[in-house]
């Protein structure tokens, strides 16, 4: 039996909604930092208030988690496969 929180997570965070959550937290940055690169890419300059650039940054950070998690719940089930194969002693 395993524990409630990794049972869950696992069960509701497959490879395809990881990707699928990175991708919606990747749009949701862009649009809310379009205004700002827009202004950096014609004018070098940018003066979007500063919580859009922080809330556009969270939203990158929650991609790459979410992303890194998935790779390691990957890793792990990979690990716990082998590990049932493995003869025992």
């Amino acid at each position: 039996m395993k524990p409630y929180l990794p049972g869950l997570l696992e069960g509701m965070l497959t490879v395809r909604s990881a990707l699928i959550l990175s991708g919606l937290f990747f749009a949701a940055s862009v649009f809310i930092m379009w205004p700002g690169i827009i202004q950096y890419i014609t004018s070098g300059e940018v003066t979007m208030h500063w919580s859009r650039m922080i809330t556009g940054s969270f939203l990158l950070t929650a991609m790459f988690l979410t992303l890194v998690f998935m790779v390691v719940m990957k890793t792990a089930s990979i690990w716990q496969h082998e590990l049932s194969q493995r003869p025992r002693d």
